[in-house]
């Protein structure tokens, strides 16, 4: 079995158009299909099964959860692959008790004080 935990680069591609990500969409349209992952194509390649542990928007701290997550059904031949992400992500704790991914170099950042402040 191969793992993979990561971001955006190390997800699959239906993941984007789930997040209705307006350029993977239109990607797929130009394409006239859904492109594989690297993972799925490693999988293909290597003719194993593959558990794709990756999240588009997601930090290092996330990831690392992600794979702790899990780690009770890992093997020891499995194969493990870190997709890490920008040391700028980070997460915080919101109003709910939630862990929220803050990327300080996209549009959440000018938001930060309305989500605390519950405005």
């Amino acid at each position: 079995m191969i793992w993979i935990f990561g971001d955006s680069f190390s997800c699959e591609f239906q993941k984007h158009i789930d997040n209705k990500n307006q350029w993977a969409i239109d990607y797929c349209e130009y394409k006239s299909k859904i492109p594989k992952s690297f993972g799925e194509l490693l999988s293909d390649f290597l003719n194993d099964d593959v558990s794709i542990v990756a999240k588009p928007g997601t930090d290092n701290y996330t990831i690392f959860h992600s794979y702790i997550s899990v780690i009770d059904k890992i093997k020891e031949d499995d194969i493990l692959i870190f997709g890490w992400s920008s040391v700028l992500r980070y997460r915080l704790v919101n109003p709910n008790n939630e862990f929220i991914t803050i990327l300080p170099i996209t549009e959440n950042v000018p938001h930060l004080f309305k989500l605390f402040n519950n405005e």
